[in-house]
């Protein structure tokens, strides 16, 4: 039996399923609407919203049969569309709810119980798109600087979600921990042999200083006994310079002496002269 576009647009009105699904279903229920919607039912393809099919024999059956067979029902189905139309609508739909919950939904920003910053997951998720060499890095250092992310909205401000992150952050915030105590560790080790070489360069360094004043003294000491040796000599030789001036003075007395001695007998000479060489 042949499919019209009529048949189509009816159980699709009904069954909230696809094009194709719905031409497949009725194709292999050789046009029965009813049974094209209990086909769609059991292999999961129809979206109804509001109303109930069932498979089971009875009123709700029957029910279903008159929902779809009744002139009111067919009255909605009366413009048709191109599949590249229904595809288009269908995209344009997914488009306008994605960006509805992206828009609704918030990224928050937590530190120290208190909110740094919030923003709609839209501009979320175009950072990481467009920038994500910058954004995703900076996420993560956040993580390792005790931020902690949420999600706030009607979809992703669940539990199990905020979970999730809440997780993650205890993770991060489990290995910060683990690496400042190895870190702490680390320095206290560092710090204990330090303290005994700083004492041991503090030993040496007074010996140093002891060894330097022992040969200070001793070279004092060696000055002193070569000034003292210096002094003695300089006494000596004063004193024989003193015996050897008082020699001098001695023998310029007994110079002045001869001296006057000579005068007088050149005194004597000259007046035996004077007198005619009598005497």
């Amino acid at each position: 039996m042949a499919v019209t576009m009529e048949q189509v647009e009816r159980l699709r009105e009904k069954s909230g399923a696809t094009y194709e699904a719905c031409r497949d279903a009725l194709e292999r229920t050789d046009g029965n609407l009813l049974d094209a919607i209990i086909l769609l039912e059991r292999t999961g393809r129809s979206r109804t919203a509001g109303a109930t099919f069932t498979t089971k024999p009875g009123e709700k059956a029957a029910e279903a049969a008159r929902l779809v067979l009744s002139p009111e029902s067919g009255q909605s189905g009366g413009k048709k569309r191109s599949d590249w139309r229904d595809g288009a609508a269908e995209v344009w739909e997914a488009g306008k709810n994605l960006l509805r919950h992206a828009v609704e939904n918030q990224f928050e920003v937590w530190r120290r119980g208190e909110m740094m910053t919030s923003m709609p997951v839209l501009i979320l998720a175009l950072l990481i798109i467009l920038a994500f060499w910058i954004s995703m890095p900076l996420l993560i250092v956040g993580l390792f600087l005790g931020c902690r992310y949420r999600f706030a909205g009607p979809d992703l401000g669940r539990d199990d979600v905020n979970g999730v992150m809440d997780n993650v952050s205890n993770t991060v915030d489990g290995m910060v921990d683990q690496v400042r105590r190895e870190f702490a560790d680390g320095k206290k080790e560092k710090a204990a042999p330090r303290a005994g070489e700083a004492d041991r360069q503090e030993k040496a360094q007074s010996q140093e200083r002891h060894k330097k004043a022992e040969a200070a003294g001793e070279k004092a000491v060696r000055a002193a006994e070569k000034a003292a040796q210096a002094a003695e000599k300089a006494v000596k030789k004063a004193a024989e310079a003193a015996q050897k001036a008082e020699v001098a003075d001695k023998a310029m007395d007994a110079a002045d002496k001869a001296l006057g001695a000579v005068d007088k007998k050149l005194e004597e000479l000259d007046r035996w002269l004077s007198g005619g060489g009598k005497k």
